[in-house]
């Protein structure tokens, strides 16, 4: 997540929560260099300091909010992956509204150690290698049904595409 990402989310914000959009604008007003600012910086003026703003009562604000981060061991900067991780960590001091935080990644040793700095109760972790398989092969059977489905109605294939073998040689595989 470089700067550009605090960006991003300032602007899907914006147009998801109109209560947020008159913060991040003023915000983007008065600091004319915020697309030169690390990281750190854009994250705080542009995310965290519109949702300190903004007063949950509105009818217009939710009084809380889902961030989704996928696949944070991808990003090839250890030294921002530390940086979104403390960032996240100093999100959940906010007081005015709720962000939560659904984050995927492998267990990449900054990645654990990132987020053991959070305390344990305000964190849960799902091990993928701990969830049972029986679990973990229907989620994988319901995606391939789901997604293949959908080909099979766009290619127009038989109503028996694919196959019950097929998705079971697929799940095995």
């Amino acid at each position: 997540m470089p700067a550009s990402s605090s960006q991003s989310l300032a602007v899907q914000f914006a147009d998801a929560v109109p209560s947020l959009q008159t913060h991040i604008y003023d915000t983007v007003r008065e600091r004319s260099d915020i697309a030169n600012l690390s990281l750190l910086d854009q994250w705080r003026e542009l995310v965290i300091r519109p949702l300190k703003l903004v007063k949950s009562d509105e009818p217009s604000s939710p009084s809380s909010y889902l961030l989704i981060i996928d696949a944070l061991d991808e990003c090839d900067n250890e030294g921002h992956v530390r940086t979104i991780l403390q960032l996240l960590a100093e999100a959940r001091l906010l007081t005015t509204v709720r962000l939560q935080v659904f984050l995927t990644s492998r267990p990449e040793v900054p990645i654990r150690h990132g987020i053991h700095a959070i305390p344990q109760a305000e964190h849960q972790d799902f091990v993928l290698h701990d969830i049972q398989p029986a679990i973990i092969n229907h989620d994988i059977s319901l995606f391939l049904e789901y997604h293949l489905g959908i080909i099979g109605q766009e290619w127009t294939l038989e109503s028996e595409w694919p196959s019950d073998k097929v998705l079971r040689q697929l799940r095995s595989s």
